[in-house]
């Protein structure tokens, strides 16, 4: 047999290939949704590293929005697509708000 010595690594993006990981922001949760609960709904559309939410310096009470981190940019994109204005949480008057965090590539403003 051949001896190459390559290795299939499908997590490694190649060149061209989407980024790794993508930053969501996620506003209208609520001040009682937690981190399980984004998780959660998120899940649903890809696997979530990381979910950070913003409180106050002060009282450390959730100010109703959330930093969400993607495994990659596709997954990303089907939660957007899924939750963004389309999705309440029970409570809120409001829809979600989920798009590209700044500075991520596709955010409002941001690069790319």
């Amino acid at each position: 047999p051949p001896s190459r010595h390559t290795m299939s690594l499908p997590s490694l993006p190649q060149a061209g290939e989407v980024p790794k990981q993508a930053k969501l922001f996620i506003g209208q949760i609520g001040r009682t949704t937690d981190e399980t609960d984004l998780k959660t709904l998120l899940g649903q559309h890809g696997e979530v590293l990381d979910v950070t939410l913003i409180k106050d310096k002060v009282t450390g009470t959730s100010k109703g929005c959330a930093f969400v981190v993607m495994a990659n940019r596709i997954e990303a994109e089907a939660a957007i697509l899924a939750l963004d204005k389309q999705h309440t949480i029970p409570g809120m008057p409001n829809t979600l708000q989920v798009s590209f965090a700044k500075g991520e590539v596709g955010a409002p403003g941001g690069g790319g």
